[in-house]
Parts: structure tokens; C-alpha cells; sequence
């Protein structure tokens, strides 16, 4: 079950999705949105809800802005580096990210292929996904990358294409999958714990 809600803190209001599920601690993460995400039990109170992301806001929004964002006033981040904006809108520079993702994703999606004796080819595509860095389809045979990756550097994104090839093999993350990882990426959990904590380099 789903509910949605509203808060404010320091004039910024930010809207919540509140997912009820089975455990007994609360959770609260920012989305890539700029929204809020929260974790409840069941039969926990809107006030208690209320209550813990009042207590929790302010140290989660402190977390997040120790990390540079993505795009901001003056400049943004390509393949790990900060790149001048000059005077371009955020449309512009998306689109000039996916072309230089496309590009990139395409080149070493074949390289990792032959590495890994995969075939036929994987089609790729590029879209704007906020819940997941790539998608392999059995059904379409084609992997389907996160925009966002654009930002990070060549090494995380080779270790996203890594981690979606070994679907080919493993179709669910088991001892197995990891095993194909590590085979061709054996820094995986360094990189992938950079992605998670927005380090783009």
C-alpha cells in the first residue's frame, strides 16, 4: 500500500511516498526527484510517520549535500569531470549526455561482449531512470542504461556494464552472478559504492 504526503522544512516542501511493508524500522531516503521516499511497517500512525522525517530530514538533507550535484547553476558532470555550463539549459546538456553515453555505452557494451563471448550483440538504449542504473531484457535482448550514469566516471559505468552482461548468464544476483562480476570487474564493490554515494570520480 501506498500513501502520498507533503512536508516542509526551511520553506522547501517536499512530497513523500509512503510504502507500508512488513519489518519493524522506518526508512527515509531523497529521490532523484528531489522527493522523499519513506519505509513503514504496518499500522504505524501518520503521526509517528510525521514525526520520525521531522527527526530525520534534517540529517539525511546534510548527507546529501556533502555530494556535488549533478547539474547546477554553473557547470556539470561528463564521465567524472566538472564541465562549465555556459549558459546552457538543462535540456541542452541532457541531451548532449546521452549522446556522449550512447556513444560510450555502445563501444564498451562490444568490447565487454567479445571479453565475455556473449552472442548475439545486445542492442543498447539510454534513458532517463531514476530507480535503477541498467536493465537487461531477455525479452528484447537489449540493455537499457540510466542516463544519470553519464555524470560518473568511465571506470563506474564500465563496472554498470559488467554487472548487466553477467545477467546474460545469472538472471538474478546470486553467489553465481557475482562470481561473472568479479571475473571482469574485480574492483565491482569499490566503484558501485561510489555510484551509490554520488562520488562521480
Amino acid at each position: 500500500m501506498q500513501v502520498t504526503r507533503s512536508y516542509s522544512y526551511l520553506g522547501q516542501d517536499y512530497s513523500a511516498k509512503i510504502n507500508y511493508r512488513k519489518g519493524r524500522s522506518m526508512t527515509l531516503r531523497l529521490n532523484k526527484e528531489g522527493g522523499l521516499t519513506i519505509g513503514v511497517p504496518y499500522h504505524v500512525s501518520l503521526s509517528s510517520i510525521d514525526s520520525f522525517v521531522m527527526r530525520s530530514l534534517p540529517t539525511l538533507l546534510k548527507k546529501v549535500n556533502r555530494y556535488d550535484k549533478d547539474i547546477d547553476e554553473d557547470s556539470y558532470f561528463l564521465f567524472g569531470q566538472r564541465l562549465p555550463r555556459l549558459g546552457l539549459t538543462e535540456k541542452q546538456i541532457k541531451s548532449y549526455l546521452k549522446k556522449e553515453l550512447t556513444s560510450y555505452c555502445i563501444s564498451q557494451t562490444l568490447y565487454y561482449e567479445a571479453l565475455m563471448e556473449i552472442s548475439p550483440a545486445y542492442s543498447v538504449l539510454i534513458r532517463d531512470m531514476s530507480s535503477r542504473y541498467g536493465v537487461n531484457s531477455k525479452t528484447t535482448h537489449r540493455i537499457t542504461y540510466a542516463l544519470s550514469l553519464a555524470h560518473y566516471s568511465r571506470e563506474i559505468i564500465d563496472a554498470i556494464i559488467v554487472h548487466e552482461l553477467a545477467h546474460h548468464f545469472q538472471r538474478n544476483h546470486q553467489k553465481g552472478f557475482y562470481d561473472i562480476v568479479y571475473r571482469y570487474c574485480p574492483h565491482y564493490d569499490e566503484l558501485h559504492k561510489k555510484l551509490r554515494k554520488h562520488i562521480h570520480a
